[in-house]
């Protein structure tokens, strides 16, 4: 997902965005002191919520793909679109502009895609190797 925000960003000129530590700002009542620390904090706290999200996906390993991937790409969007418009930092869906709302559904489909196919490997790898232990026992 980031590195598709950073080649959109760079093909629309559009900046990175600082919602994400908005919320926590939001959340937590701690204001960053500068739109640089905005900048650095978003990241870093895009990648937690990213990693923490995708943990989801192990609750969901009994349901088949393609299921398994909407189920999960519904989730991410959905419970991102609630947050960030019960915060106020972002419309409602059916009140955002086509293109944002597009870009938006984008980025999260990318993540949910590569989150569910990277889940997909390593369980495919944790099998191969139980079986492994299984055989030399």
């Amino acid at each position: 997902m980031t590195i598709g925000q950073t080649i959109e960003t760079a093909l629309t000129e559009r900046p990175p965005s600082t919602t994400p530590a908005k919320a926590v700002e939001e959340l937590t009542n701690v204001e960053l002191a500068t739109k640089d620390d905005e900048q650095r904090a978003s990241t870093r706290i895009h990648w937690a919520y990213g990693t923490m999200v995708g943990s989801l996906l192990t609750g969901m390993d009994r349901i088949s793909e393609p299921a398994r991937s909407g189920l999960f790409f519904a989730s991410v969007w959905g419970g991102g679109a609630i947050l960030l418009t019960v915060l106020g930092l972002a419309p409602p869906p059916q009140r955002q502009k086509v293109r944002d709302l597009t870009t938006d559904l984008g980025h999260h489909a990318i993540y949910a895609l590569s989150a569910s196919a990277a889940f997909a490997l390593f369980s495919k790898l944790a099998e191969g190797a139980a079986v492994a232990r299984s055989v030399t026992r």
